[in-house]
Formats: structure tokens, sequence, C-alpha cells
């Protein structure tokens, strides 16, 4: 009996390692241009361009500890229904901040003012699923890469650079519509920092399509709620 105890161990050994062989662990590869969500204390990345077509999903669990030298990443990429895209954002929001929203975002070999992508995604973190929101009004807005902020109600703040408007997205109604003037100011390739007293900074490095290398501009925009 105790050597049969002993061959078994050996070949559950062996067949374990059999199956690390054939199913190695999912590795990601380098990318820029994706978004990089947190949601129900998983680190869920999404497009983007770089060593693989910007099709891939996938995430970290970041509710206990890790090592950044080999971290354990969870593919999603068999369940993932968007087209391979680049330059959206994306926060965390939804009812009970279980869902990721993908707000913008531009389809591989298609420019920005022709693009068929939907303007807006839903993933439900909790069922694992994709959906595309009907929301009016969404098809007169013209969107480049930068960077959006939600606050505490669930509502979505970005730049709408040809009519210089703020947009705003109520992650919970679903609802999206345009607030007052940005001052004339044409950002592009920004980030957004939403501070505790609901002012909006946005840091840029171009302001104009003339001067793409303008160092650095902030902009301080006033967000009533």
């Amino acid at each position: 009996m105790s050597n049969f105890l002993s061959y078994l161990h050996v070949f559950s050994v062996l067949f374990q390692l059999l199956i690390g062989v054939n199913n190695p662990p999912f590795k990601p590869g380098k990318r820029f241009e994706h978004t990089a969500t947190i949601v129900d204390n998983k680190l869920f990345i999404l497009g983007g361009f770089g060593e693989k077509e910007g099709k891939e999903f996938f995430y970290l669990d970041v509710s206990s500890p890790f090592t950044t030298l080999k971290p354990s990443w969870d593919d999603l990429t068999d369940i993932n229904t968007l087209e391979a895209h680049w330059g959206a954002i994306s926060v965390n929001g939804g009812a009970d901040n279980s869902s990721l929203i993908l707000y913008g975002g531009i389809q591989y070999n298609e420019d920005s003012s022709h693009s068929n992508f939907p303007l807006i995604h839903i993933f439900d973190a909790q069922n694992n699923s994709w959906s595309v929101p009907e929301v009016p009004g969404q098809e007169q807005i013209f969107y480049l890469t930068g960077s959006g902020v939600i606050d505490h109600s669930g509502q979505m703040y970005t730049l709408e650079i040809i009519h210089q408007m703020m947009v705003v997205f109520d992650t919970i109604d679903l609802t999206l519509w345009k607030k007052s003037s940005i001052n004339n100011i044409f950002m592009t390739f920004y980030v957004a920092v939403l501070l505790p007293d609901q002012n909006i900074i946005y840091f840029s490095k171009q302001t104009s399509w003339l001067y793409p290398l303008l160092a650095l501009l902030s902009l301080i925009i006033k967000v009533y709620i």
C-alpha cells in the first residue's frame, strides 16, 4: 500500500508539471494607450498598442499581496466582445461600483473622426459580461484620447474638444449631457484629477495642433453638483 501511495504521489506531481507545460500562465505583452481600472479589488487592463493587437483583456487580483516580478494575471480575452482598440478612457462606476465604464476609444486602422466604435461600453465585473447601452446624443460627441474622472454620485466628467464642452455621463442612469464652455482651450492627451473641493485639474502637453509640444498646461474647471 505504501508503494502504491508513493507511485500515486509521483504521478500526481508529474501530472501537475505536465499541465503547467501545456498551459503556461498568461503573460501580457507591453502596451500603451490602454485603460487600467480597479473594480472590486481587481485591476482590469484593456486594449492599447503594443506587442499584441489591442484585443487582450485581463486583470490582476489586488485584494491580497502579490509580487511585481511575477504577478498572477487572469486572462479574460475569450469573453472580450469589443473590437481591438486604443485611446479609450475608463472609470469604476455603476449603481454599486461594480462596473467598468469604457468611454471613447478608436478601432485599429481607423482615425478618430471616422470611428464606428461605440462611445460607451459597460463591463459587469460580477457577471463578466459586456454591454453597449443606448445613450441618446453620443453620436454628436467628438472624442480624442485623454482621461476621465468620476465623482461620489457616479457622474463621469470628460472633455469634448471640438465644441469646447464638458461632457457628463451618469453611470447609474446612463444619461449623457454637456455642460458649459471650457474657455476655448484645446486639450488632448491630458490627465484629469478630481479634487475634494470638486475642482478638476487638467494637465496636458499640448494646447493646439500648431504647438503640439507646448510643455505643461494646467486648467482648473469648477464642477457644480
